[in-house]
């Protein structure tokens, strides 16, 4: 007898299979379509968490622009201002596009254009001052108006990025509560699938969010960090320890090029890692890959025909060059056990181009305060810094309770070399003169050009008796200096003064060693003569007295 139920039963396994092939197609359309809304909601939060990050960034580079302008009036300053600009007006159009659908964050972007467009006011007016009247005319008040302004815009911004989470997290909870529920109707069958792809890449998406929001805070507190530090190793090993934090696991060597040397320094020695360790001997630019090239470098992308002398062994390594103005000034190298990945790199490159300008402007700052100082011909200190130091060690004599040596040398003859000779000899006597000076004295001691063909030694813990051996033996090295035009012709005569013998402050102490000197002069010249002792102060009312000397073995902290 035939099964009837045989049809039924297999029409039955169809029915319920096309039901099931429905419903599974029904729940992977339902599953797909969540999964995109969640994605374009998760990627239009992100832009709009680079665009307000990009948003700060831009302003920050704008006064940074500003403040280099200001201070040294070069219009070159004004590119990152310039650029800085038209980034911050293009990303707040961006963001403003993205935020049409929040009030609240609409008010913030509005917020900050307002914010903006008040301090680029001030900025504007600051400029234009500045090319009236010359670097460093802006005003104090205006600064501080401008620094007012500058906290607010912070501040909005950062309540914006606050905004921008928020809309994030509300996004991802929405996406991840329908696909839960999707994932609930069709049981425990599809539990480890939604699980492994909704909610675990949600976790990681809200953790690398996390990690990002600190980094940024990390970025604005090295900006804040930067504006205030004093020199350029202030500044490498900020950078240094910020990377360190932010790149766990990572070594990072601050490279800084010294283009007068056309030496490439460590701030600290390379690491085992890095195949070269200890500190850079004999280093040149070209030897970094990255200084070489003046881009970024890594060991994975490295091409095998270029070889780079500090980090080729390296198996993990990313080297980013510190550019100004297209101009490389150094680089920073990361070395780690494991590949850097994308962010980090990111970081990397955001943390040297953010360094490299407060860098520059140091660099050049103390370039200038150099030149300032230091007497083109003799490269010694000049006049303005002979008085600084007259007076710091005067100060420092009194502190410590000891004497204090000045010795004042004059070449003599000079006007007569220069008459006979020319200036262009006379240079080169002066050059010489002053080498063998500063060669002749300890570090401590200080060797600046007076003015003319006169000298200024100052010897701290010195008496004069010593001052005066000391003196004699400059004496003698002149005169055994031979200046092809001259042959060994030249001689310098000397006068000695010292704290407390003579004065007590250092106008006082001069004068008396320039009296001694002028006493040398009328003894007829290449001579040593030290002031009267018991004319002291007192005698400031007229001439001093001044005895000569002729030393020839006079002992100088236990040294002959």
């Amino acid at each position: 007898m035939m099964d009837r139920r045989g049809p039924s039963r297999r029409s039955t396994t169809v029915r319920a299979a096309a039901q099931l092939a429905v419903a599974i197609v029904v729940l992977a359309v339902a599953i797909f379509g969540a999964s995109l809304a969640q994605r374009n909601a998760a990627e239009r939060s992100l832009d709009e968490a680079e665009t307000a990050e990009e948003i700060l960034v831009a302003h920050l580079d704008m006064e940074t622009g500003l403040r280099g302008y200001l201070q040294f009036g070069r219009e070159g300053f004004l590119r990152p201002f310039l650029d800085g600009r038209g980034r911050f007006n293009e990303e707040l159009a961006t963001i403003s596009v993205l935020a049409s659908d929040s009030e609240r964050l609409e008010a913030s972007i509005d917020r900050q254009r307002r914010l903006s467009e008040r301090w680029q006011t001030l900025a504007s007016e600051a400029i234009t001052q500045t090319r009236e009247d010359g670097a460093g005319s802006a005003t104090i008040s205006g600064a501080l108006r401008r620094k007012s302004i500058m906290d607010r815009f912070r501040a909005a911004n950062a309540e914006m990025r606050d905004i921008v989470g928020e809309r994030r997290a509300a996004a991802a909870a929405q996406a991840t509560a329908i696909s839960t529920g999707l994932v609930v109707v069709i049981g425990a069958l599809f539990a480890a699938f939604g699980y492994l792809t909704l909610i675990r890449p949600a976790g990681r998406r809200a953790a690398s969010a996390a990690r990002e929001r600190a980094y940024l805070r990390s970025q604005e507190d090295l900006s804040s960090a930067l504006q205030v530090m004093r020199d350029e190793r202030e500044v490498q090993d900020l950078v240094r320890r910020h990377l360190e934090t932010n790149l766990p696991d990572t070594d990072i060597v601050v490279l800084n090029r010294n283009a007068s040397e056309n030496r490439l320094e460590s701030v600290t020695p390379l690491p085992e890692r890095s195949g070269r360790p200890g500190p850079l001997q004999d280093a040149k630019p070209e030897s970094c890959l990255a200084v070489r090239l003046g881009q970024e470098v890594s060991a994975s992308e490295r091409n095998s025909l270029l070889s780079c002398e500090l980090c080729g062994k390296a198996a993990n390594s990313v080297c980013a060059p510190s550019l100004v103005g297209g101009r490389v000034i150094g680089s920073v190298l990361a070395v780690s056990d494991s590949e850097l990945d994308e962010p980090a790199r990111r970081r990397l490159r955001q943390s040297v181009e953010q360094s490299a300008p407060v860098l520059a402007n140091l660099r050049t700052l103390a370039v200038a305060e150099t030149r300032a100082a230091t007497d083109g011909l003799t490269g010694l200190a000049n006049k303005r810094s002979c008085i600084e130091a007259l007076r710091r060690m005067v100060a420092q004599a009194g502190r410590t309770v000891t004497p204090l040596s000045a010795i004042i040398a004059d070449i003599d003859h000079f006007k007569q070399v220069n008459d006979r000779f020319g200036h262009d000899v006379g240079d080169e006597a002066l050059s010489a003169v002053a080498q063998t000076l500063e060669a002749g004295v300890r570090a401590s001691d200080f060797v600046g050009r007076y003015g003319g063909e006169e000298f200024l030694i100052l010897l701290p813990d010195t008496d004069p008796s010593v001052a005066a051996g000391v003196a004699e033996k400059l004496r003698l090295a002149i005169t055994r200096l031979d200046i092809p035009a001259l042959g060994p012709s030249l001689s310098a005569s000397f006068g000695v003064a010292a704290i407390p013998d003579h004065a007590s402050e250092g106008d006082t102490l001069v004068r008396h060693a320039d009296r001694a000197l002028y006493a040398a002069k009328r003894g007829g010249r290449n001579r040593v003569e030290i002031a009267d002792r018991s004319k002291g102060d007192a005698g400031d009312a007229g001439d001093a007295e001044v005895s000569g000397t002729e030393p020839s073995a006079h002992t100088r902290n236990g040294s002959t």
